[in-house]
């Protein structure tokens, strides 16, 4: 029991000690010197001393003898820095943890692994045992991806870029505070399927009227004239632009422009020029882009939030498994789903952000009246954009 004692109050010691230093280069300093005191409780640390074993967390050990953790409930409701104190349970509403919290509670995470793995620790470990466990946390998603974007920051750029107070506070504001807000300003829509996230990644270039040569990254869905239209293409393409598309089309662009050009099928994942994403099947049910030919749609992952642009679908199986913060879905009819049908999709997504497009351009396709319809079907909940003018 002695050991038992004097281990424990080593854990927990040098526990504090990694999360004062995280928190110190954070510029939160004082919350580093505050953090985890009611440990030496003795609700807290007693529990902590019988259920000690060297391996793992006591309060994890306590819960598999008893089904509970009276420390656990005692710590969460005094410490400000764990998602659960935030959890409003008879409303079942998660608030946002303020600023200086959520980089406590990032501090606290890091010190935790780096506590329990000693010399095995790793960022890159870290970073997939939580993304692995995430959703098992009892919070919302915009701290899960405030979570997942500095975790996944250090393992690029290192704990010395990442964790200082500006830096934190850019990220922060970006993923928690402004999140709606951020999404829907940095997507614009030409018309039709032609989109253009944050002034330079562009999905389908079609109709595009202005010379702006400022695309990064243009990805295309599938080689039909409104989806890849070449004299859009070269008023948006620069010299170091990468075309990311389907063999079909990659045939014809490969016949106009030297860019890189990597071809895609679907359910791939990639990266190009540290943007990732991924590629799912766009097809329709016997008709019109059939799904041997290899047509994708495309979810990117940017500024830690996701952006899916479907292209030519009809609501198919593989749609309704996908996992994103914006869904630019078609609702024109004939060579995609309808509004209903669009509108029920995105219930079943349910996205922060729902995004109307490829309808009010080409023949064959509705016109202004099928938003009304797309809006009536979509739950009230869900956030409707409509960026076609």
């Amino acid at each position: 029991m002695k050991n038992k004692f004097f281990n424990h109050l080593k854990v927990i010691t040098k526990h504090r000690y990694i999360v004062f230093k995280l928190c110190a280069k954070s510029g939160f300093a004082w919350r580093g010197l505050m953090h985890d005191l009611s440990k030496f409780s003795p609700i807290e640390f007693f529990e902590g001393v019988k259920y000690y074993t060297g391996i793992g967390s006591p309060i994890v050990n306590c819960r598999r003898h008893n089904g509970y953790s009276l420390a656990w409930r005692h710590h969460f409701a005094r410490n400000k820095h764990h998602l659960e104190y935030w959890y409003d349970r008879e409303n079942k509403v998660q608030m946002n943890l303020p600023f200086k919290y959520a980089v406590e509670c990032v501090c606290d995470k890091i010190a935790a692994a780096k506590s329990y793995n000693g010399k095995n620790y790793s960022p890159e470990k870290h970073l997939k045992h939580w993304q692995e466990h995430r959703h098992e946390q009892n919070t919302n998603e915009n701290m899960k991806k405030f979570i997942d974007r500095i975790l996944a920051d250090i393992c690029t750029y290192g704990e010395d870029k990442v964790l200082n107070k500006k830096y934190l506070k850019k990220i922060y504001d970006e993923i928690v505070v402004n999140g709606e807000f951020l999404m829907k300003d940095l997507i614009k829509i030409n018309c039709h399927s032609s989109i253009c996230i944050d002034e330079k990644y562009y999905f389908d270039p079609f109709q595009i009227k202005e010379e702006k040569h400022n695309a990064e990254i243009i990805f295309i869905t599938h080689s039909h004239f409104d989806h890849l239209e070449i004299a859009s293409i070269e008023k948006i393409i620069k010299n170091d632009t990468v075309i990311v598309c389907t063999k079909d089309s990659a045939e014809i662009l490969e016949k106009e422009f030297k860019n890189k050009i990597v071809v895609v099928k679907p359910n791939e994942k990639g990266e190009v020029k540290d943007v990732q994403f991924e590629t799912f099947p766009a097809y329709n049910i016997g008709h019109h882009h059939f799904k041997e030919l290899g047509y994708v749609g495309y979810t990117i992952k940017l500024y830690g939030n996701k952006f899916t642009i479907c292209g030519d679908t009809d609501a198919t199986e593989e749609l309704k498994n996908i996992k994103t913060d914006a869904l630019l879905i078609p609702i024109g009819g004939t060579y995609t789903m309808n509004p209903e049908e669009a509108g029920e999709l995105v219930n079943i997504v349910r996205p922060r952000l729902a995004i109307p497009t490829h309808y009010g351009c080409i023949s064959g396709t509705l016109g202004k009246e099928a938003e009304e319809k797309f809006k009536k079907v979509v739950d009230k909940n869900i956030p409707i954009e409509i960026l076609i003018k």
